[in-house]
């Protein structure tokens, strides 16, 4: 934790020296109403703005030449040196259409506007736009941007390398300076602030990716978020991102960020912020050598792609390659250097994809190293240095977007019951978003619907789909992957899907013979809550009560919502009123403005029949306190520490011991079957924010994680150590022009308990 707060206080110390060079050097700022409006509506996205009259452009370049009538600006477009501050809504400094165009010098901008104007799928507001096969190089800007919409940069169909550059993009408070009539969604037409049920806030992408075989390269430069995301992928197919030796930090609360929840949470505020530094989308495969990913509350979130973290190394060249394998660009490494993460968690598995930590990256989190909620995914740790603050390297569990529900707009609050569901969920039902734009007769639609039972309903007459977003029934749960080669890790990893209204998942372990894992495997039900840990029950209590005391001060969608509310769980993970006996505490009820509780949960051992766990030990397995599976395979030569009992019910309890376990196969392996009639194995379907409905595929909603304790189950065999806390993950953001469907994906909203 020390060293992840050092880190950011090392980027916010650059971010500052930034800031004084524009107080110092901005010449006089420009104002947009002294500037000629541009006949551009957007850029080639399709969004459903009212933009007339509000579009402003510095250099309008379209086919490597200044269009004079469209711009406010005169010079050379080959180099374009900026020196300006520019106040007012609307305006892009450099706007390139199917042209080559190198950015340099200083950019200030920014607006008090209240969102209605600003469109970061359209470029309306940012900094530097390229589309239509451009080729944008932006080389040793300084960027500073305040207010909704105020991108670095927006990228569609075409490549960008982003160098030697300080970017730092404010953004604007989505709780109080919305326009009238805002609310939460995923809409293209409304956004300016991320979907909630992703457990994050913010009012600023640093830098958009959208369209068709996007290139992005981000090298030695500095890019910091003030919340919502630095570098997204969105409404896209197929991007592949490459970040060498760049730092990207979502600035803490206490430098101008918005709130991780430090307070409930126990985070130190200096060290943590509200957002993302990636998004993974549309097939988004993305790159990360030396990289420097900061503050976030993930490093990325994963709703359909591949990312791969690795080091520099001296003198060695790296390859920028397009999606048809083309070279557009090399990197030359100056000097040694591994990608190192510090964030609260760092990757959200919102939706199928494959991410690997290699070649010594450093993850240090404050909760746990990965929280999984949907999507068949595959994890991998290769000499990989892991240190999960929470104790637990893999935290799978129930998309809680399900619970929420909603997508335009998003349901208002989390409900849960009180106490730790130990049954499956009986049928095994998931509500996945279709892909259908064209209704087929042959299926049956749903809508999510609160009041109904399961929380969705059918629909009787459903029209070809737009913006509106339906549901489909499938069956059957994920596959997730987790697998540990050549190093030493110490952590748990949980397996407690399955219980609301979702289908259980299928976990697989495997520790090759160049790894050592020591920690718990095990299968659990979970609950959203908060492990004390060195604070005490008070102490939590009163954040609740301050968080509860600042909704009087909110406005619009986010007013009059009702206080937090949650019990008090003893040693055994019993409800109990005694507030003596409580070791930890649940919440059975928040609403949007607490979006930072989303995914974090508390663990207890339990099998609920239809989850599993197959782990394969070829190297070392030296249990820690109690692990639950269903299958484990010592592979002759292995080494697995502990004391093995089979119980009756088909799960295997293993607890430590200094004794080996025999080689050989215990239990029953799990054959995991995908239902080919789903639009994915069992798992909800969404993505960060349905950014862009109508070219959306498939998304898949996550929510973010939060600390999770292990508590003992009542009466379990296995049960009587506390484990460590555990995260979450934020909810999904849904892809737009290519990214997935446009909204947030559901199981099954719960009910509100009774009082």
């Amino acid at each position: 934790m020390k060293k992840a707060a050092a880190t950011i206080a090392a980027g916010v110390l650059a971010l500052s020296m930034s800031a004084s060079v524009f107080a110092a050097e901005a010449p006089q700022a420009l104002n947009t109403a002294d500037m000629k409006v541009s006949s551009y509506s957007t850029n080639n996205t399709n969004v459903s703005r009212d933009d007339t009259g509000n579009i402003y452009v510095g250099y309008a370049v379209t086919d490597n030449a200044l269009v004079p009538e469209e711009s406010n600006f005169e010079g050379s477009v080959d180099t374009i040196t900026l020196d300006a501050t520019v106040e007012g809504e609307g305006f892009t400094a450099v706007r390139s259409d199917a042209s080559k165009v190198t950015v340099t010098g200083s950019l200030n901008l920014t607006d008090k506007g209240d969102g209605h104007k600003a469109n970061d799928f359209a470029a309306v507001g940012a900094g530097i736009s390229a589309f239509n096969g451009s080729e944008m190089t932006i080389d040793g800007l300084n960027y500073y941007s305040e207010g909704f919409g105020r991108s670095l940069a927006i990228i569609e169909n075409s490549t960008a390398f982003i160098k030697n550059t300080q970017a730092t993009t404010m953004g604007a408070d989505a709780f109080q300076d919305t326009f009238d009539g805002y609310y939460n969604s995923a809409q293209t037409t409304t956004m300016v602030s991320p979907p909630w049920v992703l457990g994050i806030n913010g009012g600023i992408r640093a830098v958009n990716i959208l369209g068709v075989g996007t290139t992005a390269e981000v090298a030695d430069s500095t890019i910091n978020s003030s919340g919502w995301a630095v570098v997204s992928t969105d409404g896209c197919t197929s991007p592949y991102i490459y970040i060498f030796n760049s730092n990207l930090n979502i600035l803490s609360s206490a430098n101008g960020g918005v709130n991780s929840g430090y307070a409930i949470l126990g985070y130190d505020p200096a060290a943590y912020g509200s957002g993302y530094c990636t998004f993974y989308i549309g097939g988004a495969n993305e790159t990360f050598r030396g990289a420097s990913l900061n503050g976030g509350t993930y490093a990325a979130i994963m709703n359909g792609g591949t990312g791969y973290y690795a080091s520099l190394k001296a003198g060695e060249t790296y390859e920028v390659k397009t999606e048809a394998g083309d070279v557009v660009d090399t990197y030359t490494a100056a000097e040694d250097k591994a990608t190192e993460i510090n964030t609260v968690f760092s990757i959200l598995g919102a939706n199928s994809g494959d991410v690997t930590f290699a070649e010594g990256t450093v993850v240090n989190t404050a909760d746990a190293t990965i929280i999984y909620k949907s999507g068949d995914s595959t994890f991998t740790f290769d000499n990989a240095v892991v240190n999960p603050g929470n104790g637990i390297i893999v935290q799978m569990m129930d998309n809680d977007d399900t619970t929420i529900g909603g997508f335009d707009p998003f349901g208002t609050y989390l409900y849960e019951e009180a106490g730790f569901q130990t049954a499956a969920y009986e049928d095994a039902i998931s509500y996945v978003f279709t892909e259908d734009t064209a209704v087929n007769p042959e299926k049956t639609y749903y809508v999510a619907d609160l009041e109904a039972e399961g929380g969705f309903v059918a629909v009787e007459n459903p029209i070809d789909k737009d913006i509106v977003v339906y549901y489909e029934k499938a069956t059957g749960g994920n596959r997730v992957d987790v697998n540990f080669a050549n190093g030493e890790y110490t952590g748990d990893i949980y397996n407690g899907t399955g219980y609301y209204a979702q289908a259980s998942d299928a976990l697989y372990v495997n520790i090759d013979d160049t790894a050592t894992l020591t920690g718990d495997i095990a299968l659990t039900s979970h609950v959203h809550g908060v492990w004390p840990g060195e604070r005490t029950i008070d102490d939590v209590e009163a954040a609740i009560a301050e968080a509860n005391e600042a909704h009087k001060n909110v406005g619009g969608y986010y007013a009059d919502t009702e206080d937090i509310k949650y019990v008090y769980l003893n040693n055994e993970g019993t409800v109990t009123d005694d507030k003596s006996q409580a070791s930890a505490i649940q919440f059975t009820q928040f609403s949007t403005q607490e979006y930072y509780l989303v995914g974090h949960v508390l663990n207890q051992i339990n099998y609920n029949g239809l989850s599993t766990i197959d782990v394969t030990v070829e190297g070392k397995w030296k249990v820690a306190d109690c692990s639950l599976v269903t299958y484990l395979n010592v592979v002759e030569g292995a080494e697995v520490y502990g004391e093995l009992v089979e119980l009756e019910d088909g799960s295997i309890l293993i607890t430590p011991s200094e004794s080996m376990i025999p080689a050989g196969e215990y239990g029953e392996a799990h054959i995991h079957v995908v239902d080919p009639d789903a639009s994915s194995s069992g798992g909800e379907s969404s993505g960060e924010s349905a950014e862009s409905a109508e070219d959306a595929e498939s998304s898949a909603d996550a929510a973010e994680g939060a600390e999770s304790a292990e508590v003992p189950a009542d009466g379990a065999e296995a049960a009587d150590s506390e484990a460590g806390e555990s995260d979450g993950a934020e909810s999904a953001e849904v892809p737009a022009e290519g990214e997935a469907p446009a909204g947030e994906s559901g199981g099954g909203p719960a009910e509100a308990p009774a009082e």
